[in-house]
């Protein structure tokens, strides 16, 4: 294979493995993550179908021509629904939503006679599109899409210093903002290609290759992206400012680490980084959390990290994180879209990794069992 196969490939593979990855994430908001799981996984389809038609695989198997020029059209709504997710409090999947896949149903329609027709009929009409004109509809939709998405992003992120605002993850959005513009830049550039195409213009790729490539590229950036930043994609909610200061943050005088260089500043500045990190990426929702991965976060050394909590907190590293798990499992335990799901499955979703550790935890922070504050509105302890 020459590079541009072996990175067409590589782009599909990548595509359905983080897609897939994404699809299997349980915890935070698990519809909008899987929503991007699926973008992705589309994605990682759309290059696999280049792949085929670079190497003009669609003579040996014509029944796979075009079948994926419509995906456009299903990832572009996705994009748009994901965005209003991430910016909307308490969002959820309703029936009109189903009102964004019409323009792939009308493609689908339009392209049904094509795809009924036999191999040998496929072979001979190669380009069912001679005029450009379903591509470049196609296109102009998605563009709309994708605009319209980014335009919700900047007007909502003016927002920010409101208490309303409702983004949920500040550093979710920032990366959206970017991936939006580079979606759109793809998107420009192809619409710009195919016109040059369309008009006779001899070019050594032809514009659904160069846009496979580019679009290959960003799945890889997403992957280095979401390696390094392993709870980007969990779309888990920040709180306000007032639900956090649950932690009561008072510098000890008495020094239990005599030989440490830090000072009292350096200590705060240690626990502040800490606590953001612990708000806005909440690592604590991973079961298997130790204090290395928070060192690779936050860049503090586990003996500094240790430090900060016993001399900050006067707390070890289990009873800080636990303290973080109580909190979203106590939210989750109070929240009416949660009222089918069972106690253990909450447990789980708040990082805790068995029943017992989390019964036993939670009782410890509440005095209560996550039964019985469940049964208590707003975990007062008295029944209605």
């Amino acid at each position: 294979m020459n590079l541009v196969q072996t990175f067409l490939l590589l782009g599909a593979i990548n595509g359905f493995v983080i897609g897939i990855t994404l699809l299997s994430i349980k915890n935070g908001n698990r519809t909008a993550t899987q929503i991007y799981g699926v973008i992705v996984l589309l994605l990682g389809m759309m290059i696999f179908e280049e792949f085929l038609q670079f190497n003009l695989l669609q003579f040996k198997y014509p029944h796979l021509m075009s079948l994926g020029d419509g995906l456009l059209l299903i990832i572009a709504p996705l994009v748009y629904l994901y965005t209003l997710f991430i910016l909307e409090k308490k969002r959820q999947l309703v029936l009109k939503d189903l009102l964004h896949g019409f323009p792939f149903l009308l493609f689908t329609l339009v392209m049904m006679p094509f795809y009924l027709q036999s191999g040998a009929y496929k072979l001979a009409n190669t380009n069912y599109d001679t005029t450009g004109f379903i591509s470049l509809t196609k296109g102009l939709i998605a563009f709309s899409y994708f605009i319209l998405s980014l335009y919700l992003v900047i007007r909502i992120s003016k927002q920010k210093n409101k208490e309303d605002f409702p983004i949920n993850n500040l550093r979710n959005i920032i990366w959206h903002k970017r991936l939006l513009i580079s979606i759109i830049l793809i998107a420009i550039s192809a619409l710009f290609l195919d016109s040059l195409w369309n008009s006779g213009i001899e070019m050594e790729l032809d514009p659904d290759t160069i846009s496979a490539l580019f679009t290959s590229l960003l799945v890889y950036i997403n992957s280095i992206i979401l390696i390094r930043n392993p709870f980007l994609l969990w779309n888990v909610p920040d709180f306000s400012k007032k639900e956090n200061e649950y932690i009561d943050i008072k510098i000890k005088n008495t020094k239990k680490y005599k030989n440490s260089p830090l000072t009292d500043d350096d200590l705060k500045s240690n626990i502040d980084t800490l606590m953001e990190v612990m708000d806005k990426e909440k690592p604590y929702l991973n079961p298997n959390l130790t204090p290395r991965d928070l060192e690779l976060l936050t860049k503090i050394k586990v003996y500094y990290l240790s430090q900060t909590l016993s001399e900050v907190l006067n707390k070890n590293f289990s009873e800080f994180v636990n303290a973080y798990r109580v909190k979203e499992a106590k939210r989750l335990l109070l929240d009416p879209a949660k009222n089918k799901e069972n106690v253990l499955s909450i447990g789980f979703e708040s990082g805790f990794n068995s029943k017992s550790s989390f019964n036993r935890v939670f009782k410890q922070h509440t005095g209560k069992t996550p039964s019985q504050f469940r049964a208590s509105p707003n975990g007062s302890g008295v029944k209605k």
